[in-house]
């Protein structure tokens, strides 16, 4: 997978409060899941590049061979990085907010596909990845639809699907 470290490093200092960033891939084709928790942004990968068909028939964006196929093209790579920009710029303008202490110190990233199985998946499981190794950030992946995405898919003759779940 491509991991490069992000050019900028987050500008909080020990003394701050963590910021718990939580990221939540989901279907467009399903709707946005409810949320109880302010939404920071949402990335959109509907219109990215999708790993190829025989990819897609075998493999989630769980798997290190789907995420490395959907980030070799540079569309999606540009994509990713982004995102992470964004992210960046809008949780240090949330952390720097008057009012932090008041509206919550945990935050969602949306990040939707068509299906919520693969492109979405990657996405979300990298820019995780990555924010993950910033001062005063925690993070929790959430995949909202995968299971039943699964589900329909091998429905329709897929699969089996080796990975669909993820692992702590």
């Amino acid at each position: 997978m491509h991991h490069r470290h992000h050019k900028h490093p987050p500008q909080t200092n020990r003394a701050a409060p963590v910021l718990h960033i939580k990221f939540v891939n989901y279907a467009a084709t399903l709707g946005r899941p409810q949320l109880h928790i302010p939404a920071l942004l949402t990335v959109d990968c509907t219109r990215l590049h999708a790993p190829s068909a025989s990819l897609q028939k075998h493999y989630t964006g769980l798997d290190t061979k789907l995420s490395d196929a959907f980030f070799n093209r540079t569309l999606n790579e540009k994509a990713y990085h982004n995102a992470l920009d964004r992210i960046y710029n809008e949780a240090n303008r949330w952390t720097g907010n008057s009012d932090y202490g008041n509206h919550g110190k945990e935050v969602a990233v949306l990040v939707k596909c068509m299906a919520g199985m693969h492109r979405s998946v990657a996405m979300a499981e990298r820019l995780a990845d990555e924010v993950s190794g910033w001062r005063n950030v925690k993070v929790r992946v959430q995949h909202a639809d995968l299971r039943e995405a699964v589900g329909a898919m091998e429905e329709k003759g897929y699969g089996p699907y080796i990975r669909w779940w993820r692992v702590a």
